[in-house]
């Protein structure tokens, strides 16, 4: 058994307690969170932080079989000639050494820094026996693209083996589409049909990262699926399980609004260092708060990140809209990323029971209860 405190306790739900006392068994299973109303006492075998505790982190978009292109594109090009550089990449021999030894290292530094739990989007194998052995429970997002109607029954076939593979490695594993302009509508469809026919699960879809996908798709005539963002969700995008739409830089609140109202199990991933890299803007943070959004947290890739950190990604929200608060985005980074994930009853908070990581937060401003830039993330457990 094992007794841990701090100056403060930030829970997934956004608690806040002084100076409580969290009992572990020795495998970090929690036994109780004890709230002393700030008086502690002291005690045996207690372990005490000058910081902030937090539940184990949840990376809610990730792209792990991307880390060997670190520092391989320039900033600030906008999604289209990012996108063509991430081709020119992967068609590239030269540029696909070092990437099982990119992926060890990076999913070692994410775990090091608080991760438990992962969304990670895999176009192909290569991540798959990394994540396997790794700490972190990876969920894989078997991504999809294809414009072309014609390809469209090879390029799911060859999908569905990929997503095998990953369950066959011992991960969970969904089909998803990559985005609603890079598929054709024949594709989207069978993707839906095939999810529909199978229970539950997750779907990530990265939404409006650009503000050149509306006139995209409204103009797309070489096969690609032409028509509005909300048109594509609710009607070529399964209605099972939980949907989680990926950046959302310039969702307005029309979109936003409908899509709440369309359905109750849609989650709403940010991942502002991606996003001010490639086209140097950020999500309307305040308009998703005010619209009720489930937030989450993402790190995206090395291709357009220096790190896979979500601590980092709190410092930059917090940098960036000082009003946030960190019992505002704890829960984005915990609870609703395990919630979105569908393994809250494991991470997400400090319920008796759970497995969820024990993380101090030290180098915050414990006065304002704020990041500040020397910050960093310690693991307890």
């Amino acid at each position: 058994m094992k007794r841990f405190s701090a100056q403060y306790l930030i829970d997934g739900d956004g608690t806040l307690l002084k100076r409580p006392v969290v009992t572990t068994d020795n495998d970090g299973t929690i036994i109780s969170v004890a709230d002393t109303g700030g008086s502690l006492s002291e005690m045996a075998s207690l372990t005490f932080c000058n910081g902030i505790i937090v539940p184990g982190f949840v990376n809610s978009h990730c792209h792990l079989e991307l880390s060997h292109f670190r520092g391989k594109i320039e900033r600030g090009t906008g999604l289209m000639r990012f996108i063509k550089s991430i081709r020119a990449l992967r068609n590239n021999p030269a540029s696909s050494g070092g990437g099982r030894e990119a992926a060890v290292r990076h999913d070692a530094a994410m775990a090091s820094e608080g991760v438990v739990a992962c969304a990670d989007i895999s176009n192909g194998t290569d991540s798959f026996n990394v994540k396997a052995e790794s700490g972190i429970e990876y969920i894989t997002m078997t991504e999809v693209f294809g414009p072309d109607p014609q390809e469209a029954s090879v390029i799911f076939a060859e999908a569905v083996k990929t997503a095998s593979l990953a369950e066959e490695a011992g991960m969970r594993s969904y089909l998803t589409p990559h985005s609603l302009y890079t598929l054709s509508r024949q594709l989207l469809d069978t993707i839906k049909d095939y999810r529909n026919s199978r229970e539950g699960g997750v779907t990530s879809l990265h939404f409006l990262e650009s503000d050149q996908e509306r006139e995209m798709m409204q103009l797309a005539d070489d096969g690609r699926y032409r028509g509005s963002h909300l048109s594509g969700v609710m009607n070529h995008i399964t209605g099972r399980g939980n949907l989680i739409l990926v950046h959302n830089t310039f969702a307005g609140r029309d979109e936003i609004r409908a899509l709440n109202s369309f359905r109750s199990d849609i989650y709403w991933c940010i991942c502002p260092l991606s996003n001010l890299y490639i086209s140097d803007t950020l999500p309307p943070v305040e308009l998703m708060m005010s619209e009720g959004c489930s937030i989450l947290v993402g790190s995206d890739s090395l291709a357009s990140n220096d790190r896979l950190s979500i601590l980092d990604e709190l410092k930059c929200l917090q940098e960036r809209f000082p009003w946030l608060k960190l019992t505002d985005t704890i829960p984005w980074a915990t609870l609703n990323g395990a919630k979105a994930l569908a393994v809250d009853s494991r991470y997400g908070t400090f319920k008796p029971g759970k497995r969820p990581g024990l993380l101090a937060i030290e180098g915050a401003d414990l006065g304002e209860l704020r990041l500040t830039g020397r910050s960093r993330v310690r693991r307890l457990i």
